[in-house]
């Protein structure tokens, strides 16, 4: 009797969890004015109560697109395809909802009402643009005085631990860019903990070769994980400073900071640093 509930019970389980996952969402994706058939539109799947990014893809060479193994919830479609205003649907999925869109028409921007435009570009947090894919910050909420890390834990896919290393699609990010170039050097919490997230208009996230490969030309096969800081016109022109210092109140004494400046792709800056673990002092710039 035992051993029959125990397989009912397993049983139950199992259907449940299959149907838990059952729903789908299909379509295709055309131009409204020249009838073609979008090929690699960018099609993504953003669940509505965090603003987690749960699927994305590409349009096949027939503009269709079919995201499966769905669960339960409350989602925003979100279509994009160069030059054309981004289509956006809320949609909410049952255990085994089945969503057959059909073909959905994409307006080119200039053919489309300000106002259309307005509520599509403000709703687009996430878009693909080749393989980079690209976050809207404002589209995402943190305090007013948050640093890049606050904001870069609020995006989907991002993790940021509390020592600030940073992880993208599980995999780890050891450079962080500013405007493409480095932000004062290599280390990327120059970037995420001293510059604020009200700053930041876009994050940007894709492969790059490994620099073994740029350096010598010989492809390895090898990609890194890079992400990539676009700013605000009006943030562009700045300054920061840091101070760190360590003692144990008796013997040990290490201070060190820095004072930078950046104007465009202009950057300057003095380093200093005081210690008597090894009893020097210097400074840099």
């Amino acid at each position: 009797m035992f051993k029959k509930l125990f397989l009912f019970i397993i049983f139950s389980f199992t259907i449940t969890s299959i149907f838990a996952q059952n729903a789908s969402i299909r379509g295709s994706v055309v131009d409204t004015l020249q009838k073609r058939k979008l090929q690699n539109s960018s099609i993504s799947l953003i669940r509505s109560t965090d603003s987690i990014l749960v699927k994305t893809m590409r349009a096949n060479a027939n503009g269709e697109y079919e995201l499966k193994n769905l669960k339960k919830g409350d989602y925003t479609l979100l279509i994009s395809f160069p030059k054309m205003a981004d289509y956006v649907r809320d949609i909410r999925l049952t255990y085994s909802s089945k969503f057959n869109l059909g073909a959905i028409h994409m307006e080119t921007k200039t053919h489309l009402l300000n106002e259309v435009i307005i509520q599509a570009q403000r709703q687009a947090a996430v878009k693909m643009k080749g393989d980079t894919i690209v976050f809207a910050a404002d589209s995402f909420k943190v305090q007013p005085n948050a640093n890049v890390q606050d904001l870069l834990r609020r995006l989907p896919g991002i993790e940021v631990d509390k020592n600030g290393a940073i992880k993208a699609a599980g995999e780890d990010v050891n450079t962080v860019l500013v405007e493409g170039e480095e932000f004062f050097g290599d280390d990327p919490l120059l970037a995420t903990k001293y510059l604020k997230a009200s700053a930041v208009k876009e994050v940007q996230v894709y492969d790059r070769k490994s620099k073994e490969t740029e350096l010598t030309g010989i492809e390895d096969g090898k990609k890194e994980k890079i992400i990539n800081i676009k700013l605000k016109d009006n943030a562009k022109n700045g300054y920061l400073s840091t101070l760190d210092a360590n003692s144990d109140l008796d013997h040990y004494k290490n201070i060190g900071g820095m004072f930078g400046v950046y104007k465009g792709r202009l950057k300057a800056a003095v380093y200093g640093n005081s210690s008597n673990l090894n009893q020097d002092s210097k400074i840099t710039a």
